[in-house]
C-alpha cells in the first residue's frame, strides 16, 4: 500500500527532475571495468578501470549523435513471417544496432569536433555493461536538449511570422558592408 501522499509523489518528482538538470548541466562520470584483463593489466602496465566524463554536448556533437540515431533500424515486431516475440525483437534490434548505440556514447564521451576514436569504440563494445549502455543512452538524450531545441526554431518561427525579413536584412548588411571602400567601415 503507497502511503506517500500526493503532495510527497510531486516533491520527489521535482527532485528527480532538479537532480537530472543538475546532472545535464555539469556533466556525469563514470567507470567502465575491463571485461577480460590480460596480462598487461595484471602486471599493473594497463588499467583495468577508465573512468570517462560525459560534459554537455556542443552542438556539433548533437548533430553528430542525432544523425547516427536517424540512421538506426526501427525494432521490427511484425516480419512476413508473422509476429516476432520481444525476446527475438530485442536480439534484431541489438544486432543490427549495436555498432550506432556504441558511436552515440563515444561522440558523447568524445564530445570534440573530430569522430570518436575507433579505440574508444572498440573499448566500450567490449566492456560496457548493457545495463550501463541504456543509462547512459538515456542520458546522452536527455542531453540533446530536443525541447530547447523546438522552443528556439519556436522564436525564430515567430519571427519570421512578425513580418521580420531575417534573410534580407542579411543581405542589405552584406549590400552595405562591399559597397564601402577599403578601409571605412559601412555605415549601417
Amino acid at each position: 500500500m503507497n502511503t506517500e501522499t500526493p503532495n510527497t509523489e510531486i516533491a520527489n518528482t521535482d527532485t528527480q527532475k532538479a537532480a537530472l538538470d543538475a546532472a545535464l548541466e555539469s556533466g556525469v562520470t563514470f567507470a567502465v571495468i575491463v571485461n577480460a584483463p590480460g596480462i598487461l593489466h595484471r602486471l599493473g602496465l594497463k588499467k583495468t578501470r577508465r573512468e570517462f566524463h560525459i560534459k554537455p554536448l556542443y552542438l556539433g556533437s548533437l548533430v553528430r549523435i542525432s544523425r547516427k540515431l536517424l540512421e538506426l533500424e526501427p525494432v521490427k515486431f511484425i516480419t512476413d513471417r508473422g509476429e516476432l516475440g520481444a525476446m527475438e525483437s530485442a536480439m534484431t534490434a541489438m544486432s543490427t544496432n549495436m555498432d550506432g548505440f556504441v558511436y552515440i556514447l563515444a561522440a558523447a564521451i568524445h564530445n570534440r569536433e573530430s569522430e570518436p576514436p575507433r579505440e574508444l569504440q572498440k573499448f566500450l563494445r567490449d566492456n560496457i555493461t548493457p545495463r550501463d549502455a541504456a543509462r547512459l543512452l538515456g542520458l546522452v538524450l536527455s542531453m540533446l536538449g530536443v525541447s530547447d531545441f523546438l522552443a528556439c526554431m519556436a522564436s525564430v518561427n515567430a519571427l519570421n511570422l512578425s513580418g521580420k525579413n531575417i534573410t534580407g536584412a542579411a543581405a542589405q548588411t552584406e549590400t552595405t558592408q562591399t559597397s564601402s571602400t577599403p578601409g571605412q567601415r559601412a555605415e549601417a
